[in-house]
């Protein structure tokens, strides 16, 4: 993957120089542009995106401190290097607090310049990775929530507009798809149904880049797809029985689109979809959960709340199998999968929601109960204990000491 790089310096010769002169191809960049001054760079960057500015520090009108300023202010995804014959650790200063990602003194030295960018290549690559997950488990997570469970339309539109912000699911048009796949000797497979979505995600992706294709995760067909467009496409259909077509002239599978149904927005889409009575979410999770005991701030726990509130549905659903659960080995890991979602993303949506981290949520629902079972039981304080998921009893009392202030002994006592 190349990276696009701007180049900017008042000096012609420099920024030709600098352009001829490096290998930036086998660096993993592509000269975009050069400019000469820091005022044509922040009106290009209106304008264009890329991904690194490499700046004389100073210029005629605006310097590279004021590009740096820029994209700091803007929060641009744009790493920045700067170059100056001014050894002052002044400029260096401002230049770092703007996040400059490296500070180069002229006359350059290339060695340094190609370790300077060889280092950003990596983190370049590195980000973009993230970045690539983060998209995945957003997807996987945007389609959970249409296809398995009973979200409202205005929460799943939020977290398709985090996908793609050209598409407004709520306002721009929006089709269902059906789909099924057949095979004349029989013994369709996953792959097979695999090939025919990512036919049809390739089909979107290249022709039509500002659309979001989600699809549902059945691995045998009928399978359904949903595409969210900016603006009514009137050949849609046509196109999807071309693209469906193509796969059907190689191969030895027979896919059709058997069903293909046009709306204004989710909204509707999702009313006509959900009549069909698709798959739904996970039975092990209970769609609500029976308020479990008051929380120290005074709080009920989010899974007393209506679905149709505020907050993540998933995440409520999480919460409701907390409760029921509480007392079992639970990790992040296992409730994440309850919830058809990527831990790490699962963790940011849990603390986003509750404004607790997964492990903090967890002993304090355990703590509340244990403090219930204190007041109304004769049990042990041991076998308290484990009736709230722990087997190590000084661990409990270090738990218990930091959530409530006292021992369990102590709690007892004055109940």
């Amino acid at each position: 993957m190349k990276y696009r790089l701007l180049i900017v310096d008042d000096e012609r010769e420099v920024r030709e120089v600098l352009s001829e002169i490096v290998d930036w191809s086998e660096l993993g960049f592509e000269v975009v542009q050069t400019l000469k001054d820091g005022r044509d760079t922040i009106a290009y960057l209106e304008q264009q995106l890329v991904d690194v500015v490499l700046s004389d520090i100073k210029m005629t009108f605006e310097s590279g401190i004021d590009v740096a300023r820029f994209i700091k202010e803007r929060q641009l995804p744009v790493k920045v290097v700067l170059l100056s014959g001014y050894q002052e650790f002044q400029l260096a200063q401002e230049a770092i607090r703007y996040d400059v990602s490296d500070y180069l003194l002229k006359p350059t030295d290339l060695d340094e310049l190609y370790r300077v960018f060889r280092n950003l290549k990596r983190e370049l690559d590195a980000g973009a990775a993230v970045k690539q997950s983060e998209r995945q488990d957003r997807e996987r997570f945007a389609s959970y929530l249409l296809f398995q469970s009973d979200a409202a339309a205005e929460e799943i539109a939020r977290h398709l507009e985090q996908l793609n912000a050209a598409v407004d699911p709520m306002r721009n048009p929006c089709a269902l798809l059906e789909v099924t796949v057949t095979k004349d000797s029989g013994g369709l497979s996953r792959a097979d149904v695999a090939s025919s979505k990512k036919l049809l995600a390739n089909m979107a992706a290249g022709q039509f880049p500002s659309w979001l294709m989600l699809l549902d995760e059945r691995e045998q067909p009928p399978y359904y797809a949903v595409i969210c467009m900016p603006t009514e496409q009137q050949q849609l259909y046509e196109q999807i029985q071309n693209s469906l077509q193509r796969l059907n002239n190689i191969t030895a599978l027979k896919a059709q689109l058997v069903g293909f149904q046009r709306f204004d927005n989710l909204a509707t889409l999702l009313v006509e979809y959900r009549s069909r009575d698709p798959l739904r979410a996970s039975p092990d999770v209970k769609p609500e959960a029976a308020a479990g005991p008051q929380r120290r701030d005074g709080d009920v726990s989010p899974s007393s709340g209506s679905r149709s509130g505020g907050g993540k549905w998933a995440i409520r659903q999480a919460v409701a199998y907390i409760e029921e659960h509480y007392h079992k080995n639970l990790s992040l890991e296992l409730v994440a999968g309850q919830v058809h979602l990527n831990p790490v993303y699962f963790g940011q949506l849990f603390k986003q929601e509750t404004k607790k981290n997964f492990l903090d949520y967890l002993v304090e629902i355990r703590m509340e109960h244990a403090k219930q079972l204190l007041k109304i039981s004769s049990l042990k304080i041991y076998e308290i204990c484990e009736r709230v998921g722990y087997k190590d009893i000084k661990y409990f009392y270090k738990l218990f000491k930091r959530e409530v202030g006292i021992t369990p002994t102590e709690y007892r006592d004055r109940c």
